[in-house]
């Protein structure tokens, strides 16, 4: 493990790209931190930022949270690396949430046009999705669902005891790493029945609590007070893209894809998923 660790020091070719995308990747989030700063020090004359992410990121850093929080204070390095885990944590996952939903839409073109009569009637067929909008999508609600469970966009999570921990008749002993395969506990017959390696978005038809059979087999946020802070965030960003393409096109897989889900800190297809689009009429 720490021959493993070490290398990423030495001056490899692979090495020495890394850092210099990491250089680069730095200097454009510090603009970006530094022009809000410039731009809140415009706006308002004292210095106060905005109630968004980033905002509170630049409060923390100058000390001037209130409440719960108050104590919590954030380096300029430290808000760039949150910025950097937001980024590219947000992107991934919400990719990889529409490149497997567009797969299982583009083999199960019934449900499909299921989707797509839903947004017409509730959007229309040019209207763009709106707030409101959005919370009246069962049919996708449910599709989204069932495409997070059967290709969850982090298959496994893992969490360390900080403590001695008591689970059942085991103890777990502190700094032990646990492994969370959520992608077997999301297929698991136990939990979700026989039918559980099917594409089924009915199965959420009442909800998350009642689509399968013990409470928190279906964690592709994770859950409890570690929950994806991005969560809501990632589904409307879905929701919006996917709407809004049912509104103009039909697609189906290309006879050219190569099934062959990878994990590379998120679950993507290792050949691509080439779609074939069609125009609406």
């Amino acid at each position: 493990m720490e021959f493993m660790v070490s290398c990423r020091f030495l001056p490899t070719e692979q090495n020495r790209y890394r850092n210099k995308l990491n250089r680069e990747l730095r200097r454009i989030l510090g603009d970006i931190v530094q022009k809000r700063m410039e731009s809140s020090e415009a706006r308002n004359g004292d210095g106060k930022h905005a109630n968004d992410l980033l905002g509170v990121l630049l409060a923390a850093n100058k000390g001037e949270l209130h409440g719960p929080q108050k104590n919590l204070t954030l380096t300029l390095n430290e808000i760039i690396s949150e910025c950097k885990t937001f980024f590219f944590a947000g992107h991934d996952t919400t990719s990889s949430l529409l490149t497997f939903t567009f797969l299982l839409l583009g083999t199960h073109t019934e449900w499909q046009e299921r989707l797509r009569e839903e947004v017409f009637q509730v959007c229309g067929k040019t209207q763009l999705p709106t707030a409101e909008s959005l919370n009246h999508l069962k049919y996708v609600n449910m599709v989204l669902n069932e495409s997070l469970r059967l290709y969850p966009a982090a298959p496994a999570m893992f969490r360390e005891t900080y403590k001695d921990t008591q689970l059942g008749e085991t103890v777990v002993p502190a700094g032990t790493v646990i492994v969370v395969p959520i992608i077997m506990w999301h297929q698991d017959e136990r939990f979700w029945g026989l039918d559980a390696n099917e594409f089924r978005p009915d199965r959420f038809e009442e909800g998350i609590s009642k689509a399968c059979k013990v409470p928190g087999a279906y964690l592709p946020f994770s859950m409890g007070p570690r929950v994806c802070i991005g969560q809501t965030f990632a589904i409307i960003e879905a929701k919006i893209v996917l709407c809004t393409i049912l509104q103009h096109y039909r697609f189906r897989l290309s006879p050219e894809y190569v099934h062959a889900p990878m994990t590379v800190f998120t679950l993507r297809p290792k050949f691509g998923m080439p779609i074939i689009f069609e125009k609406l009429t």
